[in-house]
């Protein structure tokens, strides 16, 4: 099972989340705080953001499938404050669009993208304004697996947290140079990149914290 991890909101003017562990609290050593010792306007913050993704998947639990799975940056912890929900379906992505086409979801439809190497639909939760990146999961069998690794490295410490939340800032800021060609600007393949030369740099059982 994944590690349990929530997100603050970036500080005004930025898009960089901090994110919070049960065991380690904050990733932002600068700081110094946890939640409980932050503004309650951050904390408060913090609760609306959670309450409208719980929203958000429960309809589209309701509407579409009932076994959908939340992974990616929003399962994890790491997302942007504008970051996509990703989720995984059990249903055809030909089911989700026939459904949203009934009308009355809560869902629009964005963009539907069938021909690529993993097909995938964009729907915007109306309610909430969140949109979510759906691929079927039969489609795309080592995303859950491609978590549970990225979660062994958050739990390993606030040095590899940090380490990650930069990486993907980085990405971030240099997504309009990075190489399409060999697959990015995607962050989630930039920091799986980044993690695996850390890892032949330092052995394969190092810790990132003493890299």
């Amino acid at each position: 099972s994944l590690p349990l991890f929530r997100m603050v909101p970036a500080e005004r003017g930025t898009k960089r989340p901090r994110l919070l562990t049960a065991e380690y609290g904050s990733s932002d050593d600068s700081s110094g705080e946890s939640c409980d010792a932050s503004s309650s306007a951050s904390c408060e913050e913090t609760l609306v953001a959670a309450s409208a993704l719980e929203k958000a998947l429960q309809r589209f639990r309701s509407m579409f499938d009932s076994e959908a799975i939340l992974h990616g940056s929003q399962a994890l912890g790491l997302a942007f404050e504008d970051a996509d929900v990703d989720v995984l379906t059990s249903v055809p992505l030909c089911d989700v669009l026939a459904r949203q086409r009934a009308g009355k979801t809560g869902f629009k439809l964005l963009l539907n993208i069938p021909m690529a190497k993993v097909p995938r639909i964009l729907l915007r939760c109306q309610q909430t304004r969140l949109e979510f990146d759906c691929v079927e999961a039969m489609r795309d069998p080592h995303a859950l697996k491609k978590d549970a690794l990225l979660a062994r490295w958050l739990a390993l410490g606030s040095p590899a947290v940090t380490f990650i939340q930069e990486v993907r800032s980085w990405a971030r800021d240099n997504r309009c140079s990075l190489p399409r060609e060999e697959g990015y600007p995607n962050t989630f393949l930039l920091v799986l990149s980044a993690l695996c030369f850390l890892r032949h740099q330092a052995g394969p059982s190092a810790d990132p914290s003493d890299s």
